[in-house]
């Protein structure tokens, strides 16, 4: 079973790649799909390559970008002018790119030249003694080791980091060890947070000054993680309730107009419980029956378990809903529907970011929520009741 860590760069990989499709600009491009996408020396690709294989191998030239998704590795030995975008198990950089390289997989490795910035997400990150980087290079990796020559900033977090060459800006990292391990200058300052100090620190020629800071605490960090979520949950909520309220104006009106009543809080509550319901009766009919049945009654009762989940799930996403346009028509009357349900979303966001009051929001908000749609079918919208 692959690790966390894996599965975490695996997704994080996927997103870089998705993005940099999403932000292509529209034109006409060489495309190329086989078990090994190779483009031969010699050869010229005048326009943006995007390459999806079990390898890409560039040899020849390649006028543009590259993007490149491959299940074993993107081999750069010739020239790419553009930028690289891949996410493979491994690139290898022996030729040069004259723009940037976003890339995430498992390793990188670059002994050639790169015009501008490395972006990576990666297990290992590998500049050869030969390497250039014309820009800085910023990371999220277990090991790095920066050995060549790197024209910016060396920013970014690993468990370890393997230092010598040149760096021409500052070296800020999050790091487990941090190791000089030749001659190496650094045209900037060295900041590095870690509870081990920097080893084989009398090889370095330091322009600015060497600063250690204190580990931050796994409290900080899962902190710092929760915020996030809530403020992408925030976004999330305040884009559905506009996209619901254009779909379903008048339901929308009706389920938010029954979202004051306890009544509709309680019938949300046992929809939000339903599925532990189902799981309960499953394992009371099992009790009761005899063992030749229990294999018939689980293949027959795991789907409507996993049914009544999923409606459940479903519904459970557009639970704000009603209750941010309820705020919004109460507080933001004057700016419309849209702008209404707008507001209300913002508000129950605000309200959820409070240190103590924040929980309450989804206690009160989703089954309110759920309550309001189940009871507006086909019911005129009420106040309260």
């Amino acid at each position: 079973m692959p690790s966390p860590s894996r599965r975490v760069l695996a997704a994080v990989g996927l997103v870089v790649f998705m993005l940099s499709l999403a932000t292509s600009p529209a034109q006409a491009a060489e495309t190329s799909g086989a078990d090994v996408a190779i483009v031969p020396p010699g050869e010229v690709v005048r326009d943006d390559l995007y390459a999806g294989a079990l390898s890409v191998v560039i040899s020849g030239t390649v006028e543009g970008d590259l993007v490149a998704a491959a299940a074993e590795r993107v081999v750069i030995d010739g020239e790419v002018k553009g930028s690289v975008t891949v996410l493979s198990p491994e690139l290898i950089v022996r030729g040069s790119v004259g723009g940037s390289v976003r890339a995430a997989g498992g390793t990188i490795t670059i002994l050639g030249s790169v015009g501008k910035d490395i972006v990576t997400s990666s297990l290992r990150v590998h500049l050869g003694p030969a390497s250039t980087v014309g820009g800085e290079m910023l990371f999220w990796s277990r090991r790095v080791e920066s050995l060549g020559t790197l024209e910016g900033n060396l920013r970014g977090s690993a468990s370890r980091i393997d230092l010598s060459g040149s760096i021409g800006g500052r070296v800020d990292v999050t790091v487990g060890r941090l190791r000089v391990v030749g001659p190496v200058s650094v045209g900037g300052d060295v900041a590095y947070r870690s509870r081990h100090e920097i080893e084989g620190l009398e090889q370095a020629d330091i322009s600015g000054t060497v600063t250690q800071r204190a580990e931050l605490p796994p409290n900080i960090r899962i902190r710092a993680l929760g915020l996030l979520g809530r403020l992408l949950a925030i976004v999330f909520v305040a884009i559905a309730a506009v996209t619901v309220i254009w779909s379903w104006p008048e339901m929308t009106a009706r389920a938010a107009g029954h979202v004051g009543s306890i009544r509709s809080w309680l019938l949300g509550a046992a929809l939000l419980v339903s599925p532990l319901l189902v799981v309960a009766v499953g394992w009371l009919v099992l009790r009761l029956a005899p063992p030749a049945a229990g294999l018939p009654l689980v293949v027959v009762l795991l789907p409507v378990f996993l049914a009544t989940l999923g409606a459940v799930a479903v519904a459970a996403l557009a639970a704000a809903v009603p209750v941010a346009t309820a705020i919004g028509s109460a507080l933001f009357r004057s700016l419309g529907a849209y702008g209404a349900t707008l507001g209300g979303s913002l508000v129950l966001g605000a309200v959820w970011m409070l240190p103590w009051v924040g929980w309450l929001v989804p206690v009160v908000t989703l089954p309110l929520g759920l309550g309001g749609w189940f009871r507006s079918r086909g019911q005129p919208a009420v106040g309260t009741d």
